[in-house]
Formats: C-alpha cells, sequence, structure tokens
C-alpha cells in the first residue's frame, strides 16, 4: 500500500514547527534544469539533486510526530455521512474536533486521509499559534 503524502501547505507548516527529514520525498521550491540552463520552481521530487527541498512525510508519520514530540492524540472516525478527526491531549482532554466542517453535504469528509490532513493542519496550526 502506498502512503499518501501530505500537501504542499502541511509540509511547509511541518517544517516550520521543526519536523526533521525521515526520507527523500517533498515539494521543491527551486530547483537547477540541466537541459534548459534555468532555475525551475515548484514541483515534486523523489532522490533529484536539488537546491531546496520540504520533506513532505506519510500523513501516518506526521500524526505520529505530532503525538511523540507535542502529546497530542488526533484520531479520524466514521459516521454515517463520512470521515470525522478529533484532537485530544495525551490525559484525554478534548480539546477539539471538526464539528462539521468538512466539505461534504454531512459536513464531513469522504476519505479518512482527507480528515487525517484537514485534522493535522488544524492542529500544527494551533501549535504554532499557542506554542505547545
Amino acid at each position: 500500500m502506498k502512503l499518501k503524502i501530505t500537501s504542499k501547505p502541511l509540509a511547509v507548516l511541518a517544517k516550520e514547527l521543526g519536523l526533521p527529514v525521515l526520507q527523500n520525498h517533498g515539494y521543491v521550491t527551486k530547483f537547477y534544469e540541466p537541459k534548459t540552463n534555468t532555475i525551475r520552481s515548484l514541483g515534486m521530487t523523489g532522490r533529484n539533486p536539488i537546491s531546496k527541498l520540504i520533506y513532505a512525510p506519510p500523513l501516518e508519520l506526521l500524526q505520529k510526530w505530532v503525538r511523540e514530540k507535542h502529546k497530542l492524540i488526533l484520531i479520524c472516525y466514521s459516521n454515517a455521512s463520512g470521515f470525522l478527526w478529533d484532537l485530544s491531549s495525551y490525559h484525554g482532554t478534548q480539546l477539539q474536533w471538526s464539528e462539521f466542517d468538512g466539505p461534504n453535504e454531512g459536513g464531513v469528509w469522504k476519505t479518512w486521509e482527507e480528515a487525517l490532513e484537514a485534522g493535522l493542519f488544524y492542529t500544527l496550526n494551533r501549535i504554532k499559534n499557542e506554542k505547545l
């Protein structure tokens, strides 16, 4: 099974918060294109030489990093309409849930990965703003 990597805005936010580089895949901000002798920007890369790479981990690794480093537990679950996320502290205190903010008619997400990405984006913004 191929893991879904994070979106570029989520990868940038994770990098700002000090996410360590755990693998080679990510989003390129700039790289040198030898065939055209130009600097190109944006895109994705595997092991290509680049000048600047924003590491984009699989969602599950980012979720684990949030849990271990910041002691926040983000879970996703389903209801009859789709998937939601819930954020709690290690002590079991619920901090936030998706409150039907999702894109479909039931206010939830169609897939577990979409709900997890939305929950991670909220969590990383909260860590950044509240310095958790």
